[in-house]
């Protein structure tokens, strides 16, 4: 996260290394601010690695037609093999 909120606003907000700065100052001072970002972190990194794995799940074990076509997979016909 602090990396995102770093890059984001320095960078895409235009605020600058003045931001960047003071924003380091906060974040080293302020313990519970530590605590918000680390837990942010391993929240959206769990809960991303878990959308990717459900996805290549989906992907690999629905055959059905329709949903094939959507994922971009066509279903094994008695032509393909």
């Amino acid at each position: 996260m602090y990396t995102i909120i770093e890059g984001v606003v320095t960078a895409d907000g235009g605020q600058g290394a003045e931001f960047d700065e003071i924003f380091n100052q906060r974040y080293l001072a302020n313990v519970p601010i530590r605590r918000l970002l680390t837990d942010m972190d391993l929240f959206w990194g769990i809960s991303g690695v878990a959308v990717a794995a459900a996805l290549v799940v989906l992907i690999v074990k629905l055959y059905n037609e329709d949903i094939s076509w959507t994922t971009g997979r066509r279903p094994l016909t008695a032509s393909v093999l």
